[in-house]
Parts: structure tokens; sequence; C-alpha cells
């Protein structure tokens, strides 16, 4: 409840700033995108090509932390108990 209380109170101080950007011309925001569109597409690739580095990276370290994962587990009579020998309770 007080969360709402405060979102309004926010709202309502915040309102003639919002309809003062919504009013804002519209060719120039097209203007505006239009010069951002290829840097932020640049970024954004740049961005992913690091990403991707970063993954790899880490699946490496993933793979020498732990080098029998995905490796093929065979068992020799699974069912069957080990070391009945060593069992001090059954001597």
């Amino acid at each position: 409840m007080v969360q709402t209380i405060k979102n309004e109170i926010l709202f309502s101080y915040l309102r003639p700033r919002l309809e003062a950007i919504s009013n804002s011309n519209t060719s120039q925001c097209a203007t505006l995108y239009s010069e951002c569109a290829e840097e932020d597409r640049e970024l954004a690739e740049d961005g992913m090509t690091e990403y991707c580095k970063g993954l790899l990276k880490e699946d490496k370290a993933e793979k020498e932390k732990y080098p029998l994962r995905g490796k093929l587990i065979e068992y020799d009579d699974p069912f069957e108990p080990v070391a009945t020998k060593d069992w001090e309770v059954l001597k």
C-alpha cells in the first residue's frame, strides 16, 4: 500500500515533464533515432562479440575444473555390494 502511494506521488510530480516529452516534435525524435541507430547497432554487435568471448572462457574454465564431466561412465556389477570384506559389522 505504501508503495502504491509512493508511485502515485511520484507520478503526479513527474506528470508535467512526461506531458512535455510526449508533446515534443516527432520529426525531432525521428532524426535523433536515425543518428543513433547505426552507433547503437555497432555497440550491440561489439558487445555480443565480447559476451561470446566471455562465455567461451567460462566454458573452458569449467572443463578444466570438472575434467570428467560428460565422459562415459561404465559400472561393473552395479547392484553388487562394494568392499564387503572391509565392513566391521559383517565380521
